[in-house]
This record gives C-alpha cells, sequence and structure tokens, in this order.
C-alpha cells in the first residue's frame, strides 16, 4: 500500500479543516480522521474487498474517529467526520458520469452515475453508524 497517499489523505483533510476555520488545535485530529478513513478504504481494498465494502470501512472509520476526538477536544464531531471524508468522495467517479453524458453515451453514463449514487449510500451509511451508538440513552 503506498505510504505516500496517507500522507496525501491527511494533509487534504487537514487542509480542508484549515479552509473552514477550524480551531488550530482540531487540524491535526481532522487529518488524522481523513488518514484513518482512506487507510482503512486501501487496506480493505487492497485485500480484496469490493470497493463498496471498502467506502463503508473507510466511513465507519472516520465516524467513529470523528465521534471519539470529539470527545477528546470536546468539539462537534462534524469538525473531524467532514474534513475526514473528502478522501473518499468520488469525485472522479461523477466527472467520468457527467462526462459520458455530454457526449450523449446515456448507457455508460447511466452506468456510472448509478455506481456514484450506490458509493454515496456506502458513505452515508458508514456514517450514520458510529454516532448511533456513541449517544447515551436518557
Amino acid at each position: 500500500m503506498p505510504y505516500l497517499n496517507l500522507l496525501f489523505a491527511f494533509m487534504a483533510s487537514a487542509s480542508i479543516a484549515v479552509a473552514f476555520r477550524a480551531p488550530l488545535r482540531a487540524v491535526p485530529a481532522s487529518g488524522l480522521a481523513g488518514l484513518l478513513g482512506y487507510g482503512a478504504y486501501a487496506l480493505s481494498h487492497f485485500y480484496g474487498a469490493p470497493q463498496m465494502l471498502s467506502v463503508f470501512l473507510g466511513a465507519l472509520l472516520v465516524s467513529a474517529g470523528g465521534e471519539l476526538m470529539a470527545r477528546l477536544l470536546r468539539e462537534p464531531a462534524t469538525m473531524f467526520v467532514v474534513p475526514g471524508l473528502f478522501p473518499l468522495m468520488p469525485g472522479l467517479m461523477v466527472y467520468s458520469g457527467m462526462l459520458n453524458l455530454a457526449r450523449g453515451e446515456l448507457s455508460l453514463a447511466g452506468q456510472e452515475l448509478t455506481r456514484t449514487l450506490f458509493y454515496a449510500g456506502a458513505l452515508a451509511a458508514g456514517l450514520a453508524l458510529p454516532p448511533a451508538f456513541a449517544r447515551r440513552p436518557r
């Protein structure tokens, strides 16, 4: 697994946190959330997991790490989760689908955009689970 990709995932997430004006002490934790999520995605994909499962696991780790860092640093979890998701975003898939749509290749565009929707669903499912378990019952 290329370690350079992990460094770039950290830097991208930390840069997004800076752009969103996160407190300076939360920036490294936001970068760590992106590194953990992308690391889980890359490692599971490397060992043969289907791409959607890898995306789900990456989002699950971003969300769980964000919840943990939110408790440790006493900041909102979204401050860590949103920047941490950026390395997992399906930007190339969306671009490819739209390009095929513009070229009039409707079948390819439909396949690519449908795949993007499933990818987004895997991200959403991975994000939704940890906060549901982290909340204390009243």
